[in-house]
């Protein structure tokens, strides 16, 4: 085609090009034959001639311009052809595209279930798509959309709603149509629908019409209701977990509690050392299994995100002693040494939970305790970060026990896991203890850290972020000054706890030196000679167990030599066999004791009440022959003696473990079998605090403890969960339903205890009966001659005032005791003469008065073998004397205190005489410190009744420490008072 129309081109141009000669030919002959004609004359013709050259000239021209015209016009036809046809294909295949998308499109739409609609606002009528049709389940032939067959379709409960989504965006500029709703379709499916849509506005705003989309998202709603559905059930299955979980605690802490408390009420009496030790291997056993109880309770509040955390001021010091009694146990059983090494920087008084601090710790101790074989364990803290009101601390617990390699550590936070199968095999555990504790950390804003070397120990630290306490006391005491310069001597074979020690004693200005065994101290702290100067240390600290010689030996050795007797106070310290070794320490004459784990604080307190006394300055009275720990129970004891507790448990055992620890510390408790007997008891008798089970038949503790707190008359009543319930939440639920704590079965006594000190505000002395003089413990000195007062003490549970009084009595009955043995010898009453030794011997025993109480021993044994009692009585006679004069310095001057007159005009109040007689009559056989302490109680209620000579005859016989005369007296009164005391 291209190469005709170019043939024709050529043969246009040669044809153009023919013309043009013709006429340029015609011009010159014009031209000659006018000069012709000018020489002649000019025919007719001639003129006609010339005028037919000009027109074929012209036409000349004229054909000329055409053709090349006609030329022109033919190549922009063939111009036009071409891109005729090139758009022409082009539109073919652009049209081919957009038939391409728009099936693609569409067919997009048809899987997305996206249909377009468009609605014409002034007619009503509305264009679909062709998945319109299928959203709505019409087809489209046929199918006429409109606006009313649209609201039709509409489900009539959604109905309004769109009519008024439409007509706000109809109204409102701007405005988001965007909604979900569902349609019926002609066969009764239901569809749900999104729709988005948007309105065209003229330019004076009206609207001209709305274009949208419609988007059928049923799959997605039934996926959504699958999934709510799937929720719904995961919540109740695990609702049904928890609260599986929470009885399967409640069942198994029942009969813990049982075991564990039974244990410990049983340790109370005389026993074998052989049941000693079955005993704690059964309390140790049971608190294991509370250990694994608690991992598996609180690694599943972890999974379910419900661990709580507490916000609460507390004192480091705190967290650090309940650390220690919570693995004393261990420790003593592995002969391990426990080393607190406290930073002097650190903060103790802050903001946080404590309790899962401890239990960070606690894990990470036992842990150590149950791969450390042989060693110590350090538990450090130290500040990284001290701003001004927030800490970050750094705590540390560092043992010298098997190591772990690489890939055990890696291993270590996983749950469920431990170092590897034969560790488990081994050691045993959960392999949760470390996992939860991660947990905790990061809860605490902390991170962990694990090193260790297989055969070198490992240590594991964290950190974690506290606020400081706003109300924080000063932590330097008021006299520590006073300390500055004092020398002191650390004598122990632990070279940390030598580095630890030294660095205390330093912060608090005194002068240190230590040396590594009982040797190294003898030299420096015993005279050279009799006559060489001597400048003895103002305090020597004593590791009582070190090789070669110990303190003990130390101690004998500086008390029995003559220039350094009492120049040199002596402060032990042990980490094993406390109680015995306390004992023996304390026969050699030290000034104080401290058991290992020594923190700061209670070793400046130690200091300033040991050291002080060598300036002569008034420190807080320091009792030697009681720990601070068995010091703090006293007072609670006496805090809580008297008081009177319901007790609501319906399970038999737990209310006989609950009544034997409280009836132990002189509280007179009632008792009620559930929560509507409960409520019943309150109404009719006043008591000073409940303790409320929660599971209970009949009426549990939350409906009981709602009905309690309706009446206002108990709104202040004090009322205390205590129950086998462990799982998250139950102690907001105990706070919502009006209990103003929470004690966990099974029963720990100290908590226990701690809890009852805390809400039950009683000072030990019934209502309207005047407490005794705090004078008498005031009276009692800090050491008696021929007293072992630690001894005497611990028979009354530390009671200083009650003791105080026992010796008055002592005094006052016994200062013709040997009168009277003489007497009943001269007289032939042998029985009557041992009798008397034997009671005396059991009195002074007793009292802790040790070198009467071997005399009046040694009497008892030559009278039984009716041998020569001459020289035994004399020495009898001695110590009786001595012990006599000693106490003879305690009393009082005549007529200094006048005679309290008896109220007459109280009535008797026999309910809660009738308890503290019960009590008293069951301590008699099994605990007569507590049935002492139990007396003095009771004493002040029976003053009314007319019992003046049987309390009289019973107070003697108490003194006496005589049980049987107690008992029949005990039966006379409970006679005249028509009580039953079985």
């Amino acid at each position: 085609m291209v190469r005709g129309g170019a043939r024709a081109m050529i043969v246009e141009v040669l044809l153009s090009f023919r013309y043009l000669i013709a006429g340029l030919a015609i011009v010159p002959a014009h031209a000659a034959a006018q000069a012709v004609l000018e020489t002649v004359t000019q025919p007719w013709w001639q003129a006609l001639w010339f005028r037919l050259g000009m027109l074929a000239l012209v036409f000349a021209l004229l054909g000329f311009g055409f053709r090349w015209r006609l030329r022109a016009i033919r190549l922009r036809n063939l111009e036009l052809e071409k891109e005729v046809a090139e758009r022409t294909a082009a539109l073919s295949s652009t049209t081919e595209d957009l038939e391409k998308h728009r099936a693609g499109l569409e067919k997009s739409q048809e899987i997305a279930h996206l249909g377009n609609w468009y609605l014409d606002i002034g007619s009503h009528a509305m264009t679909w798509s062709k998945e319109m049709f299928c959203i709505f389940g019409y087809t489209q032939a046929g199918a006429v959309a409109d606006y009313d067959k649209f609201l039709a379709a509409v489900h009539p409960d959604d109905r309004t709603f769109v009519q008024t989504e439409i007509f706000q965006a109809l109204k409102t500029p701007d405005y988001a149509y965007d909604i979900e709703h569902r349609v019926i379709r002609p066969d009764g499916e239901i569809r749900y629908v999104h729709e988005i849509g948007e309105i065209i506005r003229a330019a004076d705003g009206k609207p001209v019409r709305m274009i949208g989309t419609a988007l059928d998202i049923t799959a997605r709603k039934q996926i959504e209701e699958a999934l709510t559905k799937a929720r719904m059930d995961a919540e109740m299955a695990n609702q049904a977990k928890s609260e599986f979980m929470a009885n399967m605690s409640h069942e198994i802490r029942t009969p813990l509690n049982a075991i564990i408390n039974l244990s410990y009420l049983v340790a109370q009496t005389e026993m074998t050392p052989k049941q000693t030790d079955y005993l704690n291997k059964i309390q140790v056993a049971g608190r294991s299994l509370v250990r694994i109880i608690n991992d598996i309770l609180d690694f599943s509040k972890i999974e379910a995100n419900r661990l709580d955390f507490e916000h609460i001021p507390f004192n480091l010091d705190d967290v650090f002693n309940t650390l220690f009694s919570s693995v004393a146990t261990e420790t003593d059983k592995a002969h391990l040494e426990i080393i607190y090494n406290i930073d002097r920087n650190t903060p103790h008084f802050l903001v946080g939970d404590p309790l899962r601090l401890g239990q960070v710790l606690v894990n990470l101790v036992s842990n150590a305790i149950k791969f450390t074989p042989a060693g110590e364990i350090v538990i450090s803290v130290r500040p990284v970060r001290l701003e001004r009101d927030q800490a970050v601390l750094c705590f540390s617990v560092r043992d010298t026990g098997i190591g772990m390699v690489p890939e055990q550590i890696e291993r270590l936070f996983q749950p469920f896991s431990q170092a590897d199968g034969s560790i488990t095999r081994k050691y045993g555990g959960t392999g949760l203890g470390l996992a939860i504790s991660k947990r905790l950390v990061n809860m605490m804003h902390g991170d962990f850290r694990v090193e260790s070397a297989k055969g070198g120990g490992s240590t594991f630290s964290f950190t974690a972020r506290f606020e400081l306490s706003p109300a924080a006391p000063h932590t330097q005491h008021a006299a520590i000054d006073e300390l500055h310069g004092l020398q002191v001597l650390v004598a122990d074979d632990n070279a940390t706890v030598r580095a630890v020690l030294k660095d205390y004693l330093e912060s608090f200005g005194l002068h240190v030196m230590t040396v590594s065994n009982g040797t190294e101290a003898l030299a420096v702290l015993e005279p050279t000679s009799d006559t060489a100067p001597y400048h003895p240390f103002d305090l020597a600290i004593l590791d009582c167990k070190m090789p070669g010689m110990g303190g003990c030996q130390i101690a004998q050795r500086l008390r029995h030599h003559p220039r350094c007797s009492r120049l040199v106070k002596i402060l032990m310290v042990t980490a094993y066999g406390r109680e015995e070794i306390r004992r023996e320490a304390l026969s050699q004459g030290i000034d104080a004791f401290l058991v290992k784990p020594v923190s700061p604080s209670v070793l400046l307190e130690t200091l300033l009440e040991t050291l002080l006394a060598l300036r002569g300055q008034n420190a807080s009275p320091m009792h030697p022959a009681l720990p601070a720990s068995t010091q703090a129970e006293t007072a609670q004891a006496q805090s809580l003696s008297g008081a009177r507790v319901l007790l609501v448990e319906d399970n038999e055992i737990n209310q006989e473990i609950a009544l034997e620890l409280l009836r132990g510390r002189g509280l007179s408790v009632t008792t009620a079998e559930n929560g509507r007997l409960g409520v019943a008891a309150v109404q009719q008798q006043p008591f000073d605090l409940v303790l409320m089970d929660l599971q209970m038949p009949d009426m549990d503790g939350f409906e009981a403890t709602r009905r309690i707190r309706a009446d206002p008359r108990f709104a202040a009543l004090p009322i205390i969960a205590m129950t086998a319930h462990a799982m998250s939440g139950d102690r907001e639920k105990c706070l919502q339903a009006g209990m103003n704590d929470h004690v966990p079965k099974p029963i720990d006594p100290p908590q226990l205890f701690a809890v009852l000190a805390k809400w039950l505000h009683f000072d030990g002395t019934p209502s309207g009966v005047q407490s005794a003089s705090a004078d008498d413990a005031a009276d009692l000195p800090e050491q008696l001659a021929g007293f072992d007062l630690a001894n005497g003490l611990a028979k009354v549970s530390g009671n200083r005032a009650l003791y105080r009084r026992l010796l008055s009595r002592f005094y006052r009955h016994n200062r013709t005791a040997a009168e009277e043995i003489k007497t009943a010898l001269q007289s032939g009453d042998g029985e009557r003469a041992h009798r008397l030794a034997h009671t005396l011997k059991g009195v002074a025993g007793n009292l802790g008065a040790k070198s009467l109480f071997t005399a009046a021993a040694k009497l008892e044994q030559v009278m039984a073998r009716q041998g020569e009692v001459a020289a035994t009585l004399t020495v009898f006679e001695q110590a009786l004397e001595e012990a006599l004069t000693v106490l003879e310095r305690l009393e009082p001057p005549p007529n200094s205190h006048a005679s309290v007159p008896e109220s007459t005009d109280a009535a008797l109040d026999l309910a809660r005489v009738t308890p503290l007689l019960v009590d008293l009559s069951e301590s008699l056989e099994q605990d007569f410190g507590r049935a002492l302490q139990q007396f003095e109680c009771l004493k002040p209620l029976l003053a009314h009744a007319p019992l003046a000579h049987e309390l009289e005859v019973l107070e003697k016989s108490l003194a006496e420490f005589d049980v049987h005369a107690a008992e029949d007296v005990l039966l006379q009164i409970a006679g005249k008072l028509k009580i039953t005391l079985a």
